[in-house]
């Protein structure tokens, strides 16, 4: 073993083996690198509370809707706020355990912290959905509903559960809480927006343009969030999925605009493709070509319809989808997965 180090490090100093040869080199190794036992048993546990975790939120769910009025008011407050709770002051003790772990070796720490891990995550899962769902039950049982609007309530009810999650995410750095956190935020300023065109008398146009644009600056949140999250907190894997809900919800709500916006969204397309290329990001180059599709489809229909046939314009649409098709392949291998190769 001692001899193939020296040799690769000779190798290395004498330029006959390259870095980057050398990161593939290690990179094939670690992907044929057999799973040890107890990574085997550490995703096995991880699934099995994954699928504990909804069988309990299935469980309530049919509780409830079979028997509502059976179970009562207290029936319906224990099933629903109870067990939040009850998830809550569980997920903060499997923290605890996973915080301050004994004497162990290193490898045992390791695998206590993993194994404690997940069930604090499922226990925060059932409480953030749970909790919300209770809340709703409590405020409809003390007749807020005769008092105040639907929207007031669902600011109500988001702004709650986010205090309560983004309380439990500074305390635990938990992934799931991120994602929770980020869906009751969106959920608050979409009930405020809601509330504040509630009665204006404004006309459908108008409101919508609203939410579309209310949408994309939601959108924009989630890609500095992401971007926070990886340069910030390491989260890769989170940073990836907050980046590429970013782009779904920027690009399908702006497809909703008119007017100046059909000129001005081929820029944005542009910009989508060209920034999903220098992140080197697959999934956003995908979710980009398929809005530039959609939105193809979209203009021609609206300004070309009346002067070409429709039998004509589908195939005119039909070979710029099939270049398009070629273009995200051409550029997802040439700029990102070679890329990715070489780095």
């Amino acid at each position: 073993m001692n001899n193939l180090i020296e040799q690769i490090k000779k190798g290395v100093e004498t330029g006959e083996i390259t870095i980057s040869q050398l990161k593939s080199l290690t990179n094939e190794l670690s992907a044929t690198t057999p799973q040890s036992n107890e990574d085997k048993t550490n995703i096995v546990t991880k699934v099995l509370f994954g699928i504990g975790g909804l069988i309990v939120l299935v469980g309530v769910i049919v509780l409830l809707s079979q028997n509502w009025d059976a179970i009562g008011v207290v029936g319906r407050l224990l099933s629903t706020l109870g067990i939040a709770l009850i998830s809550h002051v569980l997920a903060f003790y499997t923290f605890k355990i996973s915080s301050t772990v004994g004497q162990q070796s290193a490898p045992e720490k390791q695998s206590i912290k993993a194994i404690s891990a997940i069930p604090t995550q499922v226990y925060f899962a059932i409480s953030a959905v749970l909790f919300p769902l209770g809340l709703n039950i409590l405020l409809s049982e003390l007749a807020f509903y005769d008092t105040v609007s639907v929207a007031v309530i669902s600011i109500v009810i988001s702004l709650v559960s986010l205090l309560v999650s983004a309380s439990a995410l500074y305390v635990t750095k938990k992934k799931v809480l991120h994602v929770f956190s980020a869906i009751f935020a969106t959920w608050l300023i979409y009930s405020i927006v809601a509330e504040m065109l509630r009665g204006t008398g404004f006309r459908f146009g108008f409101i919508k343009d609203t939410v579309v644009f209310t949408s994309m600056v939601i959108a924009l949140g989630y890609f500095a969030y992401g971007h926070w999250l990886k340069f910030s907190q390491k989260e890769y894997s989170l940073s990836k999925l907050f980046t590429l809900v970013s782009f779904i919800l920027f690009l399908f709500s702006a497809l909703f605009l008119g007017g100046i916006w059909n000129f001005l969204y081929a820029f944005i397309a542009i910009g989508a493709i060209s920034l999903s290329v220098s992140m080197r990001s697959t999934a956003t180059l995908i979710v980009s070509s398929i809005a530039v599709a959609i939105y193809l489809i979209k203009i021609s229909a609206q300004y070309f319809a009346g002067s070409i046939s429709w039998s004509l314009l589908l195939v005119l649409i039909g070979f710029l989808i099939i270049g398009l098709g070629y273009a995200t392949y051409y550029l997802n291998k040439k700029y990102i997965n070679n890329e990715k190769r070489q780095g």
